[in-house]
């Protein structure tokens, strides 16, 4: 779950970035292929250590949130324009997927695996009360 949500933090990142960089806005992703996609990158995201999976989803939902925070308007009203292709309400989608963390690890266990993961960090971007569909 974790190395899913890193994956789709990242998929943001790239297209932002691509964006920026004078590129085409992004398409929004269409619901038929964030099935396949997700099907296509589960046997991959499962190969990594839960642990590593964990380093890799914080650092990128730090990465996607420092460039959300300093993303200029424009670029948020852009956004809204073209139908809001990005999705930088990130934390929703997170705490969607933290949520099934939680309802799978025990109570006591839950307090340990919280304060090393950092969840805080997982949960947090200065636009993301800015509705956008899609993971």
């Amino acid at each position: 779950m974790l190395a899913h949500l890193a994956f789709w933090d990242q998929r943001v990142l790239a297209l932002l970035e691509r964006w920026e960089r004078g590129g085409a806005p992004p398409l929004p992703p269409n619901a038929a292929d964030v099935d396949w996609i997700n099907d296509a990158a589960k046997p991959l995201m499962l190969a990594l250590p839960p642990r590593r999976a964990a380093e890799i989803a914080l650092a990128v939902a730090e990465a996607v949130d420092r460039k959300l925070e300093t993303l200029p308007d424009d670029l948020v009203a852009r956004n809204a324009a073209t139908g809001s292709p990005l999705n930088f309400a990130r934390a929703d989608h997170r705490r969607q997927h933290l949520d099934e963390i939680e309802r799978a690890i025990p109570p006591i266990e839950r307090e340990d695996v919280e304060s090393s993961l950092g969840r805080s960090a997982l949960n947090t971007s200065r636009h993301a009360s800015v509705s956008s569909p899609g993971d």
